[in-house]
């Protein structure tokens, strides 16, 4: 069996029970998730954490990459979609700044930027620019924003249910978000989504 990579597990809450060189281990309900996350450095033993996750199925082994924020996950995805990008050096990309940060870099073609990550040449740097340079607008969601925090709730909603990143951010992007709070706008992705 080859590689492949299936939403088996939308996202993990739950309690740190230990620390790894790579992330965390994460009890949920007795059972521990070793999860590979940006800056895993940053937790400590019983932080309580949520992660939105990436399963990735390689012959016999299975891992978990956890990501606090669907910018995150939604541009890990992307950089795998890159020939010669694996999990850990998306990771490795990601730990370079913010998702903002990153995609601006590849938008404006910084190839420095990119070639700054251990593992990264500036061949596939040059390849990460190109391919993803036209991918990488996403959603101009302002955290300080009513507006765009609103419409990052119903993204984070969506694919808690199962949704696709790339789906969520489609219909999110067609919603009509004039004076509606987020349950409303949650209900109407979803009549979107189902084509009610």
């Amino acid at each position: 069996m080859g590689k492949c990579s299936i939403n088996m597990i939308g996202h993990v809450r739950g309690v740190v029970s230990r620390c790894t060189e790579t992330g965390v281990v994460v009890d949920v309900s007795g059972v521990g998730y070793v999860i590979s996350t940006i800056g895993g450095h940053r937790y400590s033993v019983d932080d309580e954490v949520f992660f939105y996750t990436h399963s990735h199925i390689v012959e016999q082994a299975f891992d978990l990459y956890g990501f606090e924020t669907t910018d995150q996950l939604w541009l890990f995805r992307l950089l795998l979609s890159i020939s010669g990008v694996g999990p850990k050096m998306a990771l490795n990309i990601l730990n370079l700044g913010s998702a903002k940060e990153i995609t601006d870099a590849i938008a404006a073609g910084d190839v420095a930027y990119l070639t700054a990550v251990s593992g990264v040449g500036k061949r596939t740097a040059e390849r990460v620019v190109v391919e993803l340079r036209d991918k990488v607008g996403g959603i101009d969601a302002n955290s300080a924003s009513p507006v765009g925090q609103r419409l990052s709730d119903v993204v984070d909603a969506l694919i808690s249910m199962g949704y696709s990143s790339a789906q969520a951010r489609e219909v999110v992007r067609h919603l009509d978000h004039a004076e509606k709070n987020v349950e409303d706008l949650i209900r109407d992705a979803l009549a979107a989504v189902t084509g009610r």
